[in-house]
């Protein structure tokens, strides 16, 4: 279509003549041409999602869980996810390590959250939304490791910064010298350790990131993993050389990690008894994320000799090592490099030195490989949710490292619990604790439209084929459908939820959803609604399994009588339209669609697939989103009279100049008053029109002046 063509839009609605509140005019404008521009009014866009998951020997990562968020998915202090977090997509990489699926996103939206659920990549990664989103996922510092060399270790050295800000003391130790910028060692040994990708997704698996639910604690999933104080240690039956190695992080703060040795028969009773306290990474950070490790760093530990008064490179039979972390200890500083400093809290591996003696690291062997994994959660777990809390997500993989010592049976190994693949409860390859279905192998993840936070809007005009008034609230409602995926990413159900919020119509109007798909295919339909009416009458013909009869695809029918979601057959004076009149109370209906067979997600169309309005009784008179086909049961004979100009094959449900009978918004809708035209409530809505699209497509959503007439717009008194 023409720019000039499309201007006629606002003439078009502006001419329109605005009725009593009995019935509603159409302005049956005509225009010589039918258009074919290909605007249908949708406010959002569908992106490809391909992402690939690649470990630090290049190998791919199967069993990688990623979601993905409309936006930042934490809150202010980037340490706990938010309970309203706008969570759209959840799945896990394939054995080829990929995640492929495709979403629609607002066209006003301008970036996507991914969040990589492993400690060992960048955890939120955030992308210019596109048509495409293509993106390949190396762990931090990839590329570094194999190329950086470092001096070989020195004997450590007191801790002596001269500054009061920094609690000097003569039991303080450091291993070597650091970067004072980033708190990288400067005696890292000068080969790292390549991790194979095998034993990172196991790392991965065992101790997955956590989101805070207090269900998936590792404590309380795993609770024999931490029945034994001092069970993160490691005691020396035989003298040996000990290395510990930086794995990867999942801390929003610079951790410092450091260790301490006592006789095993003899642990310290109070933090005061400690010895000497010797600092490994000052900054427990990954490239990328704070600091300047890279996975593969390695420290050889040492001991001193009180006897010979030396350092050595072998700890004796007899002798027990400790770890602390030093929550948020490293500061960067060009000249100092503090570590530390005075309102670090302190997270032991022996119990009973933190706050409320509760675990605060896991050590975990691994068979194949003869290591053993430790990892720390920096947040007290004795800590609770309060005004200016972060709760402790308990998952222990705020800082992971590698420990070895040879020979390997010089440690007391049968103490500590395996790593292995994570629990599965259902046998599904999923993680319990990324599983929201832990005890079912046919479900795993929960995936929302427009988010899970969010409901999107549909604002119906129904008197098409003519025009109407074109305030756009004959029909409001809120909708939000979730979609339920296997471990393989193919749909089990899909369970849409609307909310009735405004009928400014007298017609007692019905509606559905129609997706793609066989209906023979659908095990059931069940039905969740609270509201005192009865929704389905005689107006849809139902099957057994909850699909309308007489369908070449799904139809799934909500209400026969939008009125009756209200518990009345019919009520007059124009419902949550008319400003200071009664006001009902929206109330939710759940429809749980679930298929015989999982399906995939491209093959259902894109969310929220084809919603429809059935007019005044008369079934074959449907109302669907421009572009969106006719269902198998409509009367056909409507098409291309009066005001619409479908031609059943590229144009649906469109009048002159591009105008709709439904609008889509993927937030809820603040639809005009009983008989305020859209584009008097909303002042960029024309030039929405105009433009393709392409010029405000914040038009629904945007508070700034200019944006909308308040007036025009209904408000509950």
């Amino acid at each position: 279509m023409t720019t000039a063509l499309k201007l006629h839009f606002l003439l078009a609605v502006s001419i329109i003549l605005i009725s009593s509140c009995t019935t509603e005019e159409t302005a049956n404008i005509k225009v010589s041409s039918k258009n074919s521009s290909g605007f249908n009014f949708e406010t959002t866009a569908e992106t490809a999602i391909n992402i690939a998951i690649k470990g630090y020997d290049n190998a791919p990562m199967a069993g990688v869980t990623l979601e993905i968020y409309a936006s930042n998915p934490y809150d202010k202090n980037g340490l706990t996810i938010k309970q309203d977090a706008a969570l759209c997509l959840k799945g896990m990489t394939n054995e080829s390590g990929l995640y492929s699926t495709s979403f629609s996103f607002p066209n006003n939206l301008d970036s996507v959250y991914v969040r990589v659920k492993s400690a060992c990549f960048k955890e939120i990664n955030v992308f210019k939304k596109t048509a495409n989103l293509s993106k390949t996922f190396l762990p931090l510092g990839y590329g570094i490791m194999k190329s950086s060399t470092f001096r070989a270790a020195t004997d450590p050295m007191v801790y002596s910064k001269n500054t009061t800000r920094l609690p000097v003391s003569s039991n303080l130790w450091v291993l070597g010298t650091y970067s004072a910028s980033n708190g990288v060692p400067n005696f890292l040994l000068p080969s790292n350790m390549v991790i194979p990708t095998d034993l990172l997704t196991r790392i991965n698996t065992s101790l997955p990131e956590g989101d805070g639910n207090p269900s998936k604690y590792l404590t309380t999933t795993h609770p024999q993993w931490f029945l034994n104080d001092g069970a993160t240690n490691i005691s020396f039956i035989a003298e040996a050389h000990a290395w510990i190695t930086f794995v990867g992080e999942g801390a929003g703060v610079n951790n410092t990690l450091a260790y301490f040795y006592y006789p095993t028969n003899s642990p310290p009773t109070s933090a005061a008894q400690i010895a000497k306290r010797i600092i490994i990474f000052p900054n427990s950070s990954a490239t990328g994320s704070g600091g300047g490790l890279v996975a593969g760093n390695t420290v050889l530990l040492k001991y001193y000799d009180e006897a010979t008064s030396t350092w050595k490179e072998t700890f004796p039979a007899g002798i027990t090592v400790s770890w602390f972390l030093a929550t948020n200890g490293w500061m960067d500083n060009s000249e100092y490099g503090y570590i530390l400093r005075n309102n670090t809290v302190n997270q032991y591996s022996l119990d009973h030195l933190n706050n409320g003696a509760k675990n605060q690291s896991i050590m975990l062997f691994d068979s194949e490989y003869q290591e053993l994994i430790l990892g720390f959660e920096d947040i007290s777990c004795a800590d609770v949710a309060g005004v200016g809390k972060d709760p402790s997500d308990q998952d222990f993989n705020d800082v992971l490292y590698i420990v070895r010592t040879d020979p390997v049976n010089a440690v007391d190994l049968p103490k500590f619990n395996k790593l292995s693949d994570a629990d599965d409860n259902d046998h599904d390859g999923v993680p319990n604790q990324n599983d929201d279905y832990p005890n079912d192998p046919l479900r795993a993840y929960n995936n929302y439209y427009p988010n899970a936070s969010t409901f999107g809007s549909l604002a119906f005009e129904d008197n098409w084929p003519n025009k109407g008034d074109y305030d756009f609230n004959d029909l409001v409602l809120d909708y939000r459908i979730m979609y339920v995926t296997n471990a393989a990413g193919a749909v089990k159900d899909v369970v849409p939820t609307i909310k009735v919020k405004a009928i400014g119509a007298e017609y007692r109007n019905g509606f559905a959803f129609e997706l793609n798909g066989s209906p023979s295919n659908v095990e059931s339909v069940t039905q969740t609604y609270s509201g005192p009416g009865t929704l389905l009458g005689g107006l849809f013909n139902v099957n057994a399994n909850g699909c309308e009869a007489g369908q070449a695809k799904i139809v799934v029918p909500f209400f026969d009588n939008a009125f009756t979601s209200y518990g009345s057959a019919f009520i007059a004076g124009f419902p949550n339209t008319v400003v200071g009149s009664t006001y009902y109370n929206p109330i939710m209906i759940t429809k749980k669609i679930t298929f015989t067979t999982p399906v995939s997600v491209a093959s259902l169309g894109s969310a929220p697939y084809n919603p429809f309005l059935v007019v005044n009784q008369s079934r074959g008179r449907e109302i669907h989103k421009p572009g969106k086909s006719a269902t198998s049961l409509a009367d056909v004979s409507l098409f291309n009279t009066s005001e619409d100009l479908t031609n059943q094959s590229n144009l649906w449900y469109v009048g002159p100049q591009d105008y709709p009978w439904v609008i889509d918004t993927p937030i809820p809708f603040e639809y005009p008053s009983e008989g305020n035209r859209i584009e008097t409530a909303y002042l960029k809505v024309s030039d929405w029109v105009t433009s393709s699209g392409n010029a405000f497509a914040d038009w629904f959503s945007n508070l700034g002046a200019g944006y909308r007439n308040t007036n025009m717009i209904y408000r509950r008194n």
